[in-house]
């Protein structure tokens, strides 16, 4: 492998940061939780008889979730994670309004932020408990959807997720802005999948997961494979109405390396290809940081931007 020189920090150091692609459910406790909710299917909401993602390229973005824990609020004047997301508020139009989740400890302190920036009415704040360690990315685990009978919007969750306290805000959440809230025997992250008019892209290593989770469990029809199970079962809990795509490569995908390295006496790692694991059939682990949906560029025809990761 070339040996490419270090880069520096271009954002000052957040020292609580959690990379998104850390986790503190290893692959054996993702696999237990996988048939605990098969088994338990009595304790969870009934799922929506027809259940409609909502669109990644149309319509306006009226509410929006941002997580800000406690580390994205700490020294405001010189935290890049609170710039951030001060510059996304500002820059959305009117009529984007803003969900926060924050720690209790900061509760106060991001209202102050708000009510300095202009942004007091805009903007509903989610207190969460200081014990959950939850993070910038806890919006991963969840899918948002309407139901095409009842007009309902709810949350959908996976049977699991690698970051236990940023699966927790999901529950909040719902509660938060009344909506219904369900969980699938499947394993997917929102940042997976992108929603169109009449289809949908799903990154297929999640898929992949799922089988191995619950292959074994998966009722079959007669002439059909466990691959197309699963791929009914996406349908059935994540939409009926759009027909579902699953994107990957059929080019090898490298595997995570990591190398060992000095610098100012201090050895450091540095990680190549971070989640790609043996079999990864996806460049990047969520679609969505490679592939947008453009809208339409004539009737019924959605444009897709496709962008080489570098």
């Amino acid at each position: 492998m070339t040996q490419h020189p270090s880069k520096t920090r271009h954002y000052p150091k957040v020292n609580a940061l959690v990379n998104e692609t850390s986790q503190d459910i290893s692959l054996h406790g993702k696999q237990k939780t996988a048939l605990s909710i098969l088994l338990m299917d009595w304790l969870i909401e009934t799922p929506p008889p027809s259940p409609s993602l909502i669109s990644s390229a149309h319509g306006r973005i009226l509410d929006l979730l941002l997580c800000l824990p406690a580390y994205a609020l700490e020294n405001p004047q010189e935290n890049p994670l609170w710039e951030r997301m001060r510059h996304l508020m500002l820059a959305l139009p009117a009529h984007t309004h803003f969900t926060l989740a924050t720690h209790r400890r900061t509760n106060n302190l991001l209202a102050n932020l708000l009510q300095e920036a202009n942004l007091t009415h805009r903007c509903r704040i989610l207190a969460v408990d200081n014990q959950i360690d939850f993070t910038i990315w806890a919006q991963d685990p969840i899918a948002v959807g309407k139901d095409s009978q009842s007009g309902d919007h709810y949350i959908l969750e996976p049977h699991t997720f690698l970051r236990s306290g940023d699966a927790y805000l999901a529950d909040l959440l719902a509660s938060a802005v009344g909506y219904r809230h369900t969980q699938a025997p499947l394993y997917f992250e929102g940042g997976n999948i992108l929603v169109a008019d009449d289809f949908f892209f799903l990154g297929a290593d999640y898929p992949v997961e799922t089988i191995q989770y619950i292959g074994d469990m998966v009722t079959l029809q007669p002439g059909e494979t466990r691959a197309q199970a699963v791929k009914k079962l996406f349908q059935q809990y994540l939409d009926k109405r759009r027909k579902l795509l699953v994107l990957g490569s059929t080019v090898p995908i490298p595997e995570q390396e990591t190398r060992t390295f000095q610098k100012d006496g201090k050895e450091w790692k540095e990680h190549y290809y971070m989640k790609n694991e043996e079999g990864s059939v996806q460049p990047l682990f969520h679609i969505d940081m490679f592939v947008s949906l453009a809208g339409e560029m004539r009737r019924g025809s959605i444009s897709c931007w496709w962008v080489t990761p570098d």
